[in-house]
């Protein structure tokens, strides 16, 4: 790393080098691009005392402590990250490449506030939840626009990219929706592509138990002022036990174009394609479910200006699934497989606008959502065919728009950033047609390594298509739903030292009107409802050592543990509940990185899980008593060989050999072992 002290502001030093990387939480935003329309006040703005005539970005910088302290680029401003007044980890490339993983859902498994429960392993399906949330109350971003699905949070790590294109993955851990607007409601996940600056082409060939194999493909390319990233992969499975088999791939393309210095112009578009055995995902009584998904996903943002940024941005993602409860042979009273496509666009203008002390921002975006189905939605006259389908149609169809407009204003003085906003937000479909979010962050610096911060802000949540009008024989929606409202505060502390790093904060959110799938009796029919209050406190601490300089030698490299904790108080009737009340209640995860040989690495992952609630445990053709989750620990292993360009890994998963359950009759894959090879060429 190169540090020089800032001529115009003596107290701040500018970054020049750090491992050739740029770091910055929600960077591929850019300093005023703003997502749903609204403002990332959270990590708003690192502001110089004084505002300079010139545009300050290049003044928003500090010596780095070793670990974390590199500067943060929002959606308008931008921060030290040590200045941020919020929890937000970033799981980047150096971890990605080091850990057990080979999936987005996999690597989310290592996030200190995430819960991850897989139905389908290897991202055939999973649902990612935040501090005791519900899936359904998370934002998925990639790149920074919003492309969570509005049919089923159960479709939301769709996603059109492979892991092994993804430069970081940032998780932002409490309500957002003064930030992104609704459904932020307990934080938001922004996956962030790889694209670089110097040509290279990296490739990837695996292989494993169960008849695993996959390949994946990444190349950049750089001509004049334009930058092309592109990216493919496909797996296959015959499964772990049967019908978990699967097939899927994904292809992605970015292009960023700079035709002169204060204009950018972002193009990103994908696809992704999953077919797979379902074995019961959805109920435990027909095991021989199969589930069909493609996603399609394109999006341009246009940046330009000096002192004041200016960012347009539109988007479009569309998103089919057909779904067979019956994959092969099927009962007389079953007539037909549910067919479901989702399309969603938006389109927001955004503006950042320095002042004599401090930044203001200000910005506009509307979202529309549909569904065309044969199961949910309103019903229409006309009978329409699925496309891509021989069977398939549609007799149902829902649209709904949103519109959010925001104003905040963010400063730092002498060693305070405080950062105030308000989100307005406006939807016909709700009987309180405006809703107002407001918000305040605030981080204070006691010394250049502790920080303390405290946080207030406002979440709400709409009901999403399924949660309204989903109908079988063992689920009934409600199309009266009301949306789900929360407050929280938090506060934490912040140690950053050049051998180590140590977060920690303690937040609580109380919960109106919480949507979930519940029964009144073990033989009673799921329905969605309203719950009366949901109220949740929590703590988490991360932290992180760099073993290699605390005892200086080469083969204890590196260290982390995060721990985090939640608990639940519901204020409703004794239903039984299907997801809101199965929340991770004790999550710890433990790495150990070491150098064995000059050119071998080994990691070693530890996890420990404790959920809350159960399941109706279904044996023998019928359902039992209620069972509790059971507290397991899974341990993980990846050795790796590292040529020039090249690597050779191996992999454990499960080492233990634990039986466990993220969703209730759905039993999670024992041991497994897979291994891979890796090229990685520059020029």
């Amino acid at each position: 790393m190169q540090v020089s002290k800032n001529k115009t502001n003596p107290d701040t030093f500018t970054f020049k080098r750090w491992s050739r990387k740029s770091y910055g939480i929600f960077r591929s935003l850019g300093a005023v691009i703003n997502i749903a329309g609204l403002s990332l006040a959270i990590a708003a703005g690192m502001m110089p005392k004084k505002a300079d005539a010139q545009d300050t970005d290049t003044n928003l910088t500090s010596a780095r402590i070793e670990m974390d302290e590199v500067v943060v680029s929002a959606q308008r401003n931008k921060v030290i990250y040590s200045e941020m007044a919020r929890m937000v980890e970033v799981l980047d490339e150096d971890e990605i490449a080091q850990l057990p993983v080979q999936t987005i859902d996999e690597l989310l498994n290592y996030a200190m506030n995430a819960d991850i429960r897989q139905r389908g392993g290897m991202n055939v399906q999973a649902d990612v939840s935040i501090r005791a949330g519900s899936f359904d109350q998370v934002m998925i971003l990639l790149n920074g626009v919003n492309i969570t699905d509005p049919q089923t949070g159960h479709h939301n790590l769709n996603i059109p990219v492979d892991l092994s294109a993804v430069k970081r993955i940032e998780i932002l851990s409490g309500p957002g929706s003064r930030i992104f607007g609704p459904n932020a409601f307990s934080g938001a996940i922004n996956i962030i592509t790889g694209t670089k600056n110097t040509p290279s082409v990296k490739a990837g060939l695996h292989t494993g138990q169960h008849g695993y194999a996959k390949a994946t493909a990444v190349t950049s390319l750089k001509t004049n002022k334009l930058t092309h990233f592109a990216a493919a992969d496909y797996a296959r499975s015959d499964g772990y036990i049967d019908n978990t088999d699967f097939a899927m791939g994904s292809a992605f393309y970015q292009a960023t174009w700079k035709p002169a210095k204060y204009q950018k112009i972002d193009f990103q578009a994908g696809y992704n394609q999953k077919q797979f055995g379902a074995n019961s995902f959805y109920t435990p009584e027909y095991p021989d479910q199969f589930e069909e998904t493609r996603t399609k996903f394109a999006s341009l943002q246009y940046k330009f200006g000096g002192k004041n940024k200016w960012e347009l941005q539109a988007y479009w993602r569309r998103h089919y699934d057909r779904f067979e409860l019956f994959r092969d042979e099927s009962p007389a009273w079953y007539q037909h497989h549910n067919y479901h496509m989702t399309d969603v666009g938006g389109i927001s203008a955004n503006t950042v606008i320095p002042v004599s002390l401090g930044k203001i921002s200000l910005g506009a975006e509307y979202r529309g959502e549909q569904i065309n189905s044969n199961v949910l939605g309103e019903p229409t006259s006309d009978t329409t065919m699925a496309p891509g389908e021989k069977d398939g149609f549609f007799t149902k169809y829902k649209y709904r728009g949103n519109l959010s407009a925001f104003a905040e204003y963010a400063v730092n003085w002498n060693d305070f950033y405080v950062a105030a906003g308000l989100m307005a937000n406006h939807n016909p479909e709700i009987q309180q047609k405006w809703k107002f979010f407001p918000g305040i962050d605030v981080n204070y610096k006691i010394s250049r390594s502790l920080h303390v911060f405290a946080t207030s802000s406002y979440g709400m949540r709409l009901p999403t298509f399924t949660d309204l009008y989903y109908e079988s024989p063992t689920n009934i929606g409600n199309e009266n739903l009301k949306p789900e409202e929360n407050t929280s505060v938090e506060t934490g502390i912040k140690i950053l030292r050049k051998k180590f790093m140590v977060r920690s904060s303690g937040f609580m959110r109380w919960g109106t009107n919480i949507i979930d799938w519940v029964k009144l009796n073990e033989q009673s029919t799921w329905q969605t409802m309203n719950l009366t209050s949901l109220n949740t406190r929590g703590f988490s601490i991360q932290s992180k050592a760099d073993l290699e300089k605390i005892f200086s030698q080469n083969i204890l490299q590196s260290a982390t543990f995060d721990y985090s904790f939640a608990h639940q108080e519901k204020e409703t009737e004794a239903y039984i509940s299907k997801y809101a009340l199965d929340y991770l209640k004790h999550k710890a995860n433990i790495t150990l990185k070491t150098q064995l040989l000059t050119n071998v690495s080994v990691n070693t992952s530890l996890t420990w899980q404790d959920r809350a609630g159960g399941f109706i445990l279904y044996e023998n053709g019928e359902y039992g008593k209620e069972k509790e989750y059971d507290p397991f620990w899974l341990v993980d292993l990846r050795v790796t060989y590292h040529g020039q360009n090249w690597n050779i890994y191996a992999d454990a998963k499960n080492l233990l050999d634990k039986t466990y359950y993220d969703v209730g009759n759905v039993p999670q894959p024992g041991r497994f072992f897979r291994a891979g090879v890796n090229w990685n060429i520059s020029w």
